[in-house]
């Protein structure tokens, strides 16, 4: 270090430095899935989430089961939903 060089610290940040940088970021499946959730809804369907992992997508009093993140994202294909 010379001796121009400043320490630059951020408030609120100490004791951070020993984490790793995505600690506070949301998980991504978790952002995927509420992207998902939100274009279905954009859509006109609402998803229900399951205890298991699971989902139930409604609209007009019809529903349709979905196992897993992977069947939804096949069902929002189906249906023409925008997804990512």
């Amino acid at each position: 270090m010379t001796a121009n060089a400043k320490t630059v610290s951020v408030y609120g940040t100490d004791g951070l430095q020993n984490y790793p940088s995505n600690i506070i970021d949301f998980p991504t499946a978790d952002k995927t899935l509420a992207t998902l959730k939100a274009q279905f809804a954009l859509a006109g369907h609402q998803v229900h989430e399951g205890s298991n992992d699971d989902f139930i997508v409604t609209r007009w009093g019809m529903s349709r089961y979905c196992a897993g993140l992977d069947e939804l994202r096949r069902f929002a294909r189906v249906l023409g939903v925008r997804h990512g």
